[in-house]
């Protein structure tokens, strides 16, 4: 069994008493060297227990570090493919605005083809359509990210662009549909394979008597030559008329009519619809005539113009 005395308050007696007759051992240990013992355990222990501590509390923030690193390396590789998409998507849209400008200039070409006019607003949406610049910010490792914004802002234009063009090419085929209407309608085909004679104006009469206006021209071609509508139009006479024997008159809309004198024979009724280069007649020297042609006269609002304005 061991003791603990004190002896004298200087020193801590440590004695350890066999059970059996063996000589009890004595040790004695300073006082102040006890207690610096003790301190310094204390010391020992609280150290430890602060090691503890702090490790465990590090190994938490290290674990939560690793798991906020991975998290994002998925967000950064969100973020990578993302990215890719916007460009992806910038490259379709700006290959969508080249497609629309297209889409533009071939309305211009069109109203050229067809001799309409151009709109003028269609300058305006012509620029509208053309790829707008893009606007780029250095990033990670000196690349270069489309903005999204821009992305954003072209898909609008797009919108907008298609929009308008589907207004436009309503309007455009509504534009071309009359237009070839009139060019169907206008008397500008030949109506006889031969050579013209007299022209437009005055000129001295074939028939003596000095000089006189001719409102039309003379193509002198065989007898029996076909005679052909030089425009589409409707039938307004088909008979003999003084001077000018068998005759057809046809009116093609717009204030248009065209006249073929001097047929041997006709082939068309008043009243009755032809379409351009349909054969109406055939050349003779009916009427007041020198010799087998065709007289062609053209007239606009009632007046006899040129025929070569529209030939």
């Amino acid at each position: 069994m061991a003791k603990v005395v004190s002896k004298k308050n200087k020193f801590y007696t440590l004695m350890i008493i066999p059970h059996a007759k063996d000589k009890v051992s004595k040790m004695q240990f300073p006082r102040w060297g006890v207690h610096l013992l003790l301190g310094m355990v204390g010391i020992i222990f609280f150290t430890a227990a602060y090691f503890v501590y702090t490790y465990s509390k590090l190994s938490t923030e290290v674990q939560e570090l690793e798991q906020l690193r991975q998290v994002a390396q998925e967000q950064q590789g969100q973020i990578i493919s993302l990215e890719a998409k916007v460009e992806e998507l910038n490259d379709e849209t700006i290959n969508m605005q080249t497609k629309l400008a297209e889409v533009k200039e071939l309305e211009v070409v069109i109203r050229e083809m067809v001799g309409l006019e151009q709109r003028k607003e269609l300058g305006d949406q012509l620029e509208l359509a053309v790829p707008r610049v893009q606007a780029f910010t250095a990033s990670r490792g000196g690349e270069y990210t489309v903005f999204p914004e821009d992305v954003l802002g072209n898909l609008e234009s797009i919108d907008m662009i298609i929009e308008s063009t589907t207004e436009d090419l309503s309007q455009l085929m509504s534009d071309v549909a009359k237009r070839l209407e009139y060019l169907e309608a206008v008397p500008s085909r030949w109506p006889v394979n031969g050579r013209v004679t007299s022209g437009f104006g005055f000129r001295k009469s074939p028939f003596g008597g000095g000089r006189e206006f001719h409102n039309g021209i003379d193509i002198a071609a065989p007898t029996g030559t076909q005679v052909k509508a030089a425009g589409k139009g409707m039938v307004v006479f088909a008979g003999t008329r003084v001077g000018y024997g068998r005759t057809v008159i046809i009116d093609h809309g717009y204030g248009l009519k065209s006249l073929y004198a001097h047929n041997t024979s006709l082939a068309v009724k008043a009243g009755q619809w032809v379409e351009a280069n349909q054969v109406i007649a055939r050349v003779g020297s009916t009427g007041r005539s020198t010799g087998p042609h065709l007289h062609f006269t053209v007239e606009l609002n009632g007046k006899a113009v040129n025929p070569f304005n529209y030939l």
